[in-house]
Formats: C-alpha cells, structure tokens, sequence
C-alpha cells in the first residue's frame, strides 16, 4: 500500500482548523472518514491524506498552508520516529537519520542525503507521480519545513539553512511567509527540492 501516517493527517486537519475552518463541516461535505488517532494510528492511504489537503488548500486559501502543518508536528506526532530524530547526536546525524528512515512514515518521497562542497544536502525526490501536483507540493514543503522546525529544536532555535530549493513555483504573494519561515528566500523552479546545510553547522 502507498501510505501515509494517521499523525501527520491529524496535523493537516489541526493546521486547516487553526485558520478558522470548521474541520468536522468540511469532511462531512466530501463524504470522508478520518480514522481515530487511537484506533487506527500509523499508516493509512496515500490518497486519503491527498483527499484532506486538496480540501485544506480549498477551505484555508493559503498557498503556504505546508508551513502552517509544518508547525503542527510536535515531537510527539510520529512517536518513535519524531525520538529518534530528537536524539541525534549531531546535525548530520539528524539527516541521516531522516533519509534513512522516512519510509517508516511515508512512501510519497524519498529522502536523500549527500555530501557536495563541504555542504550537506538533503533531497526530496516525489514518488507518486498520480498525485496532484499542488498536493505534491506541499507534501514536498511540509518534509523540508519538518526537517527544518526540528533541527530548531536539537541545535539552534533561530537556525537557518544555507539555501532551499523546491520545483514547483511560488504562489503569487506567498514569498514573504516561506522567507519568514526559512530565514532565507527559497529558490522556486529549480531542478530539485532540496535543503542545503552549511559543512560548519553538520557536526554540531
């Protein structure tokens, strides 16, 4: 099966409420069944998380609403994996860890890490092309604005990366929040998403 995590649905629902959106209305429009966090919480199918955030995209009308979820997935949200990640040892170890071990909370990218010009790289590569390309885009920004938020959290709260690319194109007016976010401009309509670390910062 193609999945997701339950946890990190409940974020996007969580993230789409705090804008004022009546969740409960909105599922019940679509005809959709979320399962319960307690009785069903790790994997689920990848179309039913893509179902939730096309509805997210509609009822919130923010193109960046991927740094709003983003926001929302606490250390606790995907238990085991979320501890592992907290407990690197470093900042390379962190990323290592995050490609290595993505597929345990998703099989819509592939996480890779490499090392170019004294500069750690973390690569996004999207694997289910059938999904709608403004939901693979957040999709792709929510796991580059998660791996950011989180190393805030093991290494320095105010941290920005050295650069980040996405594929996909900005909406117009929404480059002011992704530079918020970030602390630096993305770089849109690039050849790759990806996240960029300075060599300096890797073994901190």
């Amino acid at each position: 099966m193609k999945y997701t995590t339950n946890f990190a649905l409940h974020a996007v629902l969580q993230a789409t409420g705090s804008y004022g959106v009546d969740v409960d209305a909105m599922l019940k429009r679509a005809q959709l069944g979320i399962p319960d966090l307690h009785n069903d919480p790790e994997h689920i199918p990848a179309t039913l998380t893509e179902q939730v955030v096309k509805l997210a995209l509609q009822e919130t009308g923010d193109p960046a609403i991927s740094l709003r979820i983003a926001e929302y997935i606490y250390p606790t949200t995907l238990r085991e994996f979320s501890i592992s990640l907290l407990s690197s040892s470093s900042v390379r170890d962190f990323l290592q860890r995050l490609a290595k071990y993505y597929p345990a909370i998703s099989t819509t990218q592939k996480m890779r890490f490499v090392i170019r010009q004294q500069q750690g790289i973390l690569i996004s590569h999207f694997t289910e092309p059938q999904i709608s390309l403004p939901v693979r885009a957040v999709w792709v920004e929510i796991a580059i604005a998660f791996a950011v938020r989180f190393i805030r959290m093991v290494y320095q709260p105010d941290y920005r990366p050295l650069r980040v690319e996405f594929t996909h194109a900005v909406a117009d007016g929404a480059q002011r929040q992704y530079q918020e976010f970030f602390g630096v401009a993305p770089c849109f309509n690039a050849n790759r998403n990806a996240l960029f670390v300075d060599g300096g910062d890797l073994d901190e």
